[in-house]
């Protein structure tokens, strides 16, 4: 449940920075592909809900870079971001 409330931060977060919609959800696919596809590890989802709004905001702006790009390009930026070492 939390991850979830994480997730909708972030996406109001691209939806103030991009004005809209379709922006947003293209901005936040490839976090939530990793997060609802179970593809994401337990000590990923818990730094992420760990989160302050100024790092969902950081997270936000890492994912406009990667709209219409590599998914995996995308989350290793999230993953360099937060400390997490999806290769550890």
């Amino acid at each position: 449940m939390a991850i979830d409330m994480v997730l909708f931060d972030i996406h109001c977060k691209l939806f103030s920075r991009l004005g809209s919609t379709l922006d947003a959800d293209r901005a936040i696919a490839p976090l939530e592909w990793y997060v609802r596809t179970g593809r994401a590890p337990g000590a990923f989802v818990r730094i992420l809900n760990g989160c302050t709004s100024r790092q969902k905001t950081t997270i936000a702006n890492r994912l406009i870079k990667f709209i219409g790009g590599d998914y995996q390009d995308a989350i290793n930026s999230v993953c360099q971001y937060i400390g997490f070492d999806r290769f550890a």
